[in-house]
């Protein structure tokens, strides 16, 4: 495939002799209900255009749409496999007897799931072996258990993974599954949002993780231009992004200095005439341990938008001092 001039910088995974496009590609957009239906000939336009531009890194789920996230990867880039980082998650069990209705999720970490749910993606997406095997939200006990790091000692042993991850999300259990993780289980590939906003993940990550471990970070919902034009409703919003927190006693507090964060955000875009779109980019671009982003690409229009370069026109080490 011939590449279109570009400007794709290009970052090592930890520990790894993989080499990932700094922008990557979500499959989430293409293949999930709640971005709408998309034509299967559009989404396989998309994604070939996006490796025209240089991203590498395709990041899908076999619970993306029960499988088809992966099955656009095989169609669309069948022939450039050993030109392309493909990264999926398994955890979610999709193949239990109990078919789960549209708002239940079994979740499955155990040995013999996680490897007969590896051996699927494969077949899916039409490759031996995944670049990148994240698991999808595991919980404290899931992580406490020896037979889910086995499974992926098996998996990568025998060639059907290069490395392996952690996809989470904020939690209640989140600081003390991020302890074991990097303190025990020796993991360092995590996806996580980030965002000026949900500063509290990765501070949270960085009071744990000694400054010389070698971390990777896969940064998703980078994009808060949804969320701070209209906080009409700031404590739902406040509680989406933390719903952990409900109940807690001191809501309003916290609710409030959310507020004034989004308000400060606003203030920043504006004094700056930056929009929010670009600040969530090159907020994630410019910290160190970020791999790649995984923004929100539904079209080629927004696919334009994070691989074309901008030029240097603000001082963003200030700007994001502020955060």
């Amino acid at each position: 495939m011939e590449l279109r001039n570009n400007v794709m910088n290009y970052r090592l995974i930890a520990d790894t002799d993989i080499k990932v496009s700094e922008i990557g590609f979500g499959l989430w957009t293409l293949s999930t209900k709640k971005w709408g239906s998309t034509d299967k000939s559009s989404s396989l336009n998309v994604l070939r255009t996006a490796r025209e531009y240089g991203i590498t890194l395709f990041d899908t789920a076999d619970s993306y749409g029960n499988g088809y996230g992966e099955e656009l990867i095989k169609e669309a880039f069948c022939a450039d496999r050993h030109q392309i980082i493909i990264s999926t998650k398994i955890g979610i069990d999709l193949y239990s007897q109990q078919i789960p209705g549209d708002s239940d999720v079994i979740k499955n970490f155990s040995y013999d799931y996680l490897i007969y749910a590896c051996e699927q993606s494969l077949k899916r997406m039409g490759t031996d072996y995944i670049d990148i095997l994240n698991l999808y939200h595991p919980g404290i006990n899931d992580i406490e258990s020896d037979e889910m790091f086995e499974a992926l000692d098996k998996l990568q042993k025998d060639g059907k993974i290069r490395s392996w991850g952690v996809t989470l999300d904020i939690s209640a259990e989140f600081e003390e599954i991020i302890r074991i993780l990097f303190k025990e289980r020796n993991s360092q590939i995590l996806q996580i949002p980030y965002n000026p906003i949900q500063t509290s993940i990765i501070n949270t990550v960085k009071d744990i993780v000694s400054e010389d471990l070698n971390l990777s970070i896969f940064a998703r919902r980078i994009d808060i231009s949804s969320y701070i034009s209209d906080i009409d409703n700031v404590k739902d919003l406040f509680l989406e992004f933390n719903p952990h927190l409900v109940g807690v006693h001191n809501l309003d507090d916290l609710t409030y200095q959310f507020s004034q964060k989004i308000n400060n955000i606003n203030d920043i875009c504006r004094e700056n005439n930056i929009t929010s779109q670009e600040l969530g980019k090159n907020y994630a671009l410019f910290n160190n341990h970020i791999s790649t982003l995984l923004p929100n690409i539904r079209n080629v229009e927004d696919l334009r938008f994070y691989v074309t370069e901008e030029p240097i026109r603000h001082d963003y080490e200030s700007i994001f001092n502020t955060f």
